[in-house]
């Protein structure tokens, strides 16, 4: 029942059950994915916290269906900016790390918020292994990776009367 569990998760909130609040919220949030606006500012709270925080970090490394969502509305829900940061750091080393996807929001967030140092900063902890070397003053300017429409890398759009075209090897790939 959606209404018991959310007069429970209220109930945890009040209390500053954090196990209760994320066992509740996993709960909610895989069989009722239109209460995600109630839940999300609640699990930030708890992110917020660190013994909250120790809760949060292992049910979100079990990449619950309800991940990418949680990720994408976090940053609105917090009240400290390095949140978002501090729970996709704590995933990197856990069977299902952070994707660039998981980073996109959070970054587009501080640039939102002219946070350009940080937004940078989470850029790089989003790339992959063995391409933090490669960060230069330009980031893959051979085109040797695939395009990600991050920020701080290629964005690259055709717009009216315009082609573009990326080169790979001598094959040509509309975009």
């Amino acid at each position: 029942d959606t209404q018991a569990i959310l007069w429970l998760l209220k109930h945890s909130y009040e209390q500053r059950d954090w196990k209760g609040i994320v066992s509740r919220s996993d709960v909610l949030l895989r069989t009722q994915t239109a209460v995600q606006s109630l839940v999300v500012p609640a699990l930030a709270r708890v992110a917020e916290d660190p013994l909250g925080n120790a809760e949060l970090q292992p049910v979100l490394a079990a990449n619950p269906p309800w991940r990418s969502a949680f990720f994408q509305s976090l940053p609105e829900n917090v009240a400290d900016w390095r949140t978002p940061l501090n729970l996709l750091e704590g995933l990197k080393s856990t069977a299902t790390p952070p994707t660039q996807k998981d980073y996109r929001p959070y970054i587009s967030f501080l640039i939102g918020k002219q946070r350009f140092d940080i937004a940078y900063y989470a850029w790089l902890q989003s790339l992959p292994a063995g391409r933090l070397a490669e960060v230069g003053l330009l980031y893959n300017g051979a085109f040797k990776y695939p395009l990600t429409d991050m920020p701080f890398d290629w964005f690259i759009q055709s717009g009216p009367g315009s082609v573009v075209e990326v080169h790979d090897f001598g094959a040509a790939k509309a975009l």
